[in-house]
């Protein structure tokens, strides 16, 4: 999405791919294949029966969800420590109304009932038994805990609600895998990112998220299969890879009993069970998505405007390469009731966030064009929250009333 930033990844190769990934790895990219599992190679897509295609003209006519002015709002400037964030990222709405939400500094989760009243913090900075160096996941485990990811320190705390800690999640043989979120019985979809092989003076790399089973102590039951992750590019002055502007990434989410992916390079879903036979794809037309030199310009200038850090890095890799195309998808959510949540138009000059919004099957359900400056997090039946900023730079947690017209 626009939002990205660029990966440099050491020219050194660490994260290679074991033996059974690179047989399915160096396999021909098929383009019409989001996902190759071992136990599909060779086979010619899914059944008729499972696909669906929604025209241009068809998405306009789709019921169309409009979100109303906030009628939750937490956040300040200036007041009580728990009121003031610093890098909000994950929101999630609890069995009981109440809303986890982690902060970036200091690393933790913060939570509120449904009144917007603060409850208590969940974790805090540190090394320690449930202490985060760098927060990055969280996802519902039941209706009573939570199972984090902390990227840094490569394990994931479990707490309940009530911000007890109970236990932590290792995936011992994968170093550079993360939990990508849990099944309703308990177990987990594992993320883990590999690179392909690379001769020397290429100046291309491809890299892949492979996609594991895992029982809830983290145990890998079995492989699903595997999504492109990124394509790398080679700067030569200082022998690093890094992604391109613009370049689509595959994203992988959990349902009750499936997974959900996207490839970003094409406007396509895709259900598979935990076998990673394919269940079902939905498709959609979209606009040109060429990349031209007027977006690209936009893009960094929006880039540059978020502070001063980020002004110096659009300086330094302004000169990066550029993808031809935009990604078809954005950022993959699954909410509160199982509903999947695409983003699409992921165009610099489309300000606010868009979304197709699927149910059971990847039966298409609403579109939904998000207010400017509002980022979708979560959502229920009943209202979206997300994440903006007010006219001083102040971050909130907002939930807003979903209306159909």
């Amino acid at each position: 999405g626009r939002d990205r930033d660029h990966t440099l990844c050491p020219d050194a190769g660490d994260g290679t791919l074991t033996h059974a990934e690179k047989e399915v790895v160096l396999m021909p990219r098929f383009p019409s294949w989001t996902l190759i599992p071992a136990a599909l190679l060779g086979a010619s897509g899914v059944s008729g029966q499972a696909v669906r295609h929604y025209p241009i003209a068809e998405l306009g006519r789709l019921v169309t969800w409009t979100v109303g002015d906030p009628d939750l709002s937490i956040g300040v400037l200036d007041g009580a420590d728990p009121y003031v964030f610093a890098g909000l990222g994950d929101i999630k709405v609890l069995s009981d109304r109440s809303l986890a939400v982690t902060n970036w500094a200091p690393p933790e989760i913060r939570s509120f009932d449904a009144s917007g009243r603060y409850l208590r913090t969940i974790g805090s900075q540190g090394a320690g038994p449930g202490e985060f160096i760098q927060l990055t996941h969280m996802h519902r485990l039941g209706p009573d805990s939570l199972v984090t990811w902390d990227i840094s320190q490569g394990r994931g705390p479990v707490f309940s609600i009530r911000g007890e800690y109970g236990r932590q999640i290792r995936f011992h043989e994968r170093p550079r895998a993360w939990v990508g979120r849990v099944f309703q019985d308990g177990s987990l979809l594992v993320c883990s990112r590999s690179h392909a092989p690379v001769e020397d003076g290429a100046s291309r790399r491809s890299t892949y998220t492979v996609l594991l089973h895992a029982g809830a102590d983290g145990t890998i039951v079995d492989s699903i299969g595997w999504i492109p992750s990124m394509e790398l590019v080679r700067v030569q002055e200082i022998a690093y890879w890094t992604n391109p502007t613009f370049a689509p990434q595959g994203l992988a989410a959990a349902g009750p009993e499936t997974v959900w992916v996207v490839d970003g390079e094409a406007p396509r879903l895709r259900q598979l069970d935990r076998r990673g036979r394919i269940l079902s794809e939905t498709t959609w037309e979209t606009p040109d998505l060429r990349v031209t030199e007027a977006e690209t310009d936009l893009y960094w200038q929006q880039y540059a405007a978020r502070g001063d850090d980020f002004a110096r890095a659009a300086a330094s890799r302004r000169h990066l390469p550029v993808a031809e195309h935009f990604p078809a998808t954005g950022r993959l959510l699954v909410d509160a009731i199982d509903r999947i949540w695409v983003q699409i138009d992921t165009r610099p000059s489309e300000a606010a966030e868009r979304w197709l919004i699927f149910g059971e099957g990847g039966r298409l359900l609403a579109r939904l064009d998000a207010p400017l400056g509002f980022s979708v997090r979560d959502a229920d039946a009943r209202h979206v929250y997300g994440i903006s900023r007010d006219e001083w730079d102040v971050e909130q947690v907002e939930r807003r009333p979903i209306t159909t017209r």
